[in-house]
């Protein structure tokens, strides 16, 4: 019974260190360097580590902020940029 015991309260700390750790997610690197797909439809610009480039089937480039934004990406993503 004390393993048992012992081993959820393990289980139990490791879910909740996961998930604890996925919605305190750290601040975006200061740069001023963001990443676009360049797909027709795309409207916003993204950090490096971002989830949302994962869907991208276009290339993806990297650009100063200011280029990303005369072109069109005016938008920060919301993951990314909470």
């Amino acid at each position: 019974m004390k393993t048992f015991l012992s081993l959820s309260l393990a289980g139990m700390a490791l879910f909740c260190g996961q998930r604890s750790a996925a919605l305190y997610l750290p601040p975006p690197p200061a740069s001023d360097s963001v990443y676009v797909c360049m797909s027709g439809s795309a409207y916003a610009y993204h950090s490096g580590y971002c989830s949302g480039l994962k869907r991208c089937t276009h290339e993806i480039r990297k650009l100063k902020k200011k280029d990303a934004e005369d072109r069109g990406f005016s938008k920060a993503c919301g993951f990314c940029y909470p």
